[in-house]
């Protein structure tokens, strides 16, 4: 309609992003190839009926002894190429737990897999649009912080937490022209201006995806000894690759504000009660979204990552070069309009899905039980090889054309791992001061680069640009 605004972007996953639709696949389901980069998947019963009879008859046998390792290993051994459903690839690290599955079945082998459609892997619009939701009521909360917390004190239980139902009334104050305490207590659809909103579903690329293990983490000085807590729960997810791996992923996305729309339905509303009390404007939503995701990246670098190996890692991550030639840094980044830094998916962490100035969780592990306004774990994906712990959920919106410079050692550590897909896209080339080099190892923030003449030099990782 006359009056929309349509910003279309290049989506690029900064780290690993998940997003799942609470399906597993089980240990039955599934097998590693020979080498155990890739994880086959299968389906047991088109895997049992097109076996011979013996084998069948064997397979059975052994469940009825209750021997898992022996009837595994034979439904495994009887999946023929033609029903191997799909191939993912898999990270060391991950490979590692899913060998000692098969070893001992009695150890679950559940991967959580990415939500799909049509068998394809898809990163669903509703989780941007949910990132942006969420960016602009946060944005909201100083003009009606007094009433907000009336309502936080209004269902304040005798514990010190705080109903549930608050968050509806808290959106209603923000979003909507409720005014009594009877209005606040459900939102009213109609009135939620991101009706109007409209985020396309990405279809996922052939090998987008890899299988990773994603492991607890906790700041060290919050750890007596400053030792990292046991990993004891096996997590094993499918994840989109990602630039922390020296992977190229764009995606196309395109965001719809369907203002003229907007426009049309509150003028035949007279009454104001069925739409929403302001309209969405493209510029005041981009500001509200970097603001809001920009400081969550700020305050966990330095919280959760400060000193630690995955710091200087996601610190280059946010390098942009522009179609001509032009590299913008975090600084000039983070003031673009065209330009949105989003986390999305499972693990962006319970500050990401919560208003900043309003936040308020309840750790109920806490002895004795209290409030917080901050997560004291991340849960990071730990790829193998000498790529370092990587948080989920980091998502970059560029203009088309833009493209993130990887990193050197991001792409040193991808190599190291033979299982990191790389998709259709071709391989990264590292160019120093505008010559192509070959990059040959990466150490404490340098990279030994050869020169086509054969020269060697290092050089800071800083200054090498991939393409």
């Amino acid at each position: 309609m006359e009056g929309d605004v349509v910003r279309r972007f290049t989506a690029w996953p900064l780290t690993p992003i998940h997003v799942g639709d609470g399906s597993l696949l089980a240990a039955e389901a599934w097998r590693l190839s020979n080498d155990g980069a890739w994880l086959e998947r299968f389906d047991p019963a088109a895997v049992l009926r097109a076996c011979a009879p013996e084998r069948r008859r064997q397979y059975l046998d052994a469940l009825d002894r209750g021997d898992l390792k022996t009837a595994q290993r034979l439904l495994r051994e009887s999946v023929r190429p033609e029903l191997v459903l799909e191939r993912i690839a898999v990270g060391a690290a991950a490979a590692r737990e899913l060998r000692e599955v098969v070893e001992n079945p009695l150890r679950r082998g559940d991967v959580r897999p990415f939500v799909r459609t049509g068998a394809r892997p898809y990163l669903p619009g509703s989780s941007i649009k949910g990132a942006l939701r969420t960016a602009l009521l946060s944005s909201l909360v100083p003009e009606k912080k007094e009433q907000i917390e009336a309502v936080k004190r209004d269902h304040r239980r005798p514990n010190g937490a705080i109903a549930s139902r608050a968050s509806n009334e808290v959106q209603a104050l923000l979003l909507t022209r409720a005014e009594s305490e009877r209005e606040r207590r459900q939102i009213n659809p109609d009135q939620d201006p991101f009706r109007f909103v409209e985020v396309a579903d990405i279809l996922l690329p052939e090998a987008a995806t890899r299988v990773d293990r994603v492991v607890n983490w906790r700041p060290t000085r919050l750890i007596r000894g400053g030792k990292q807590p046991a990993e004891k729960m096996q997590m094993i997810f499918e994840v989109t690759g990602s630039a922390a791996l020296g992977q190229r992923l764009p995606l196309p996305c395109e965001i719809r504000i369907e203002a003229g729309l907007l426009r049309a339905v509150q003028k035949l509303d007279r009454s104001g009660r069925k739409t929403p009390s302001f309209a969405l404007d493209a510029t005041a939503l981009a500001r509200a979204v970097n603001a809001f995701h920009w400081k969550l990246w700020d305050d966990e670098l330095e919280r959760f990552y400060r000193g630690e190996p995955m710091e200087k890692a996601l610190r280059a991550l946010v390098r942009v070069q522009t179609p001509e030639g032009t590299t913008l840094g975090p600084d000039a980044l983070r003031q673009r309009e065209d330009v949105l830094l989003l986390r999305v998916g499972r693990f962006g962490q319970f500050e990401s899905k919560s208003l900043e100035g309003v936040r308020e969780g309840w750790n109920a592990q806490a002895k004795p039980a209290r409030p917080m306004a901050q997560g004291n774990t991340r849960n990071l994906v730990r790829p193998g090889g000498t790529a370092p712990l990587l948080p989920l959920g980091w998502l970059l919106l560029l203009p088309e054309g833009f493209e993130p410079i990887l990193p050197a050692a991001a792409a040193a550590a991808a190599r190291t791992d033979s299982r990191a897909p790389v998709g259709s896209a071709p391989a990264p080339r590292a160019f120093y001061a505008g010559e192509e080099v070959k990059v040959l190892k990466s150490e404490r923030g340098e990279v030994l680069v050869e020169f086509p003449g054969g020269d060697t030099e290092w050089v800071d990782e800083a200054d090498i640009e991939w393409r």
